[in-house]
């Protein structure tokens, strides 16, 4: 074994694994996924799932927990420079692999994401190299007839937009809870501290809000 895809559970590495399931059943192929705990359930489903329906294995990887390590520390992930891409994605990843090389799953869409990966030879980026964006990632899993997975990532990502807090807020109020008491946490340290650009706590009164509303038309969120 002297080559790996670094699987996220997204659009762009499972479109990897469909391109190489021809390497990954000859075990030429390892596929890793490094898990820090925080990604939403939908993701550790669509991993059990991708599984049984291709006959493959995914190899899990425990990095700790990022929710404990931000907690811990009084911190939350920052948008200026994705340190926690780095310590609980990038780094498990090259400890696991050594110097072989390992395939990334970012789409052309992604390619400025590149720049995370600074001095590594050993990561690949063949979806980069072909041009293929996440539009086109998406027409190969159709083509498969499998399942589209959510967008991979943390439920506390501060790159999240606001339509993503949302969907986090009616789908899973108890990490849209567990998000915002790790923010106030942050904010005790740093009151600057914010997981989007107004306070989780405000964004949950608007959420709130909206609810009330669409339950009196007899709406669902």
């Amino acid at each position: 074994m002297n080559e790996f895809i670094a699987y996220g559970g997204g659009v762009g590495s499972t479109t990897l694994i469909l391109k190489s399931l021809k390497e990954i059943r000859q075990k030429d192929l390892e596929i890793v996924f490094i898990d820090h705990k925080c990604d939403l359930p939908e993701t550790h489903q669509y991993i059990t799932d991708i599984q049984q329906n291709l006959d493959i294995d995914i190899t899990i990887r425990d990095a700790g927990s990022l929710y404990d390590y931000c907690w811990q520390h009084k911190i939350i992930p920052s948008i200026r420079w994705r340190w926690c891409t780095d310590k609980f994605k990038i780094r498990p990843m090259k400890a696991y692999t050594g110097k072989d090389k390992a395939k990334m799953g970012l789409t052309f869409d992604e390619r400025w994401r590149v720049k995370d990966f600074f001095n590594d030879n050993n990561s690949l980026f063949p979806l980069i190299q072909h041009r293929i964006s996440r539009h086109l990632a998406i027409k190969e899993i159709e083509k498969e007839k499998i399942n589209i997975p959510c967008k991979s990532g943390c439920y506390f990502c501060p790159f999240q937009n606001k339509e993503r807090w949302r969907v986090l807020y009616f789908t899973h109020p108890n990490l849209f809870l567990k998000a915002i008491r790790l923010e106030d946490n942050a904010r005790e340290r740093n009151p600057n501290m914010c997981l989007y650009n107004k306070p989780l706590r405000q964004l949950a009164i608007e959420f709130k809000e909206q609810q009330l509303l669409l339950e009196s038309t007899g709406e669902q969120p």
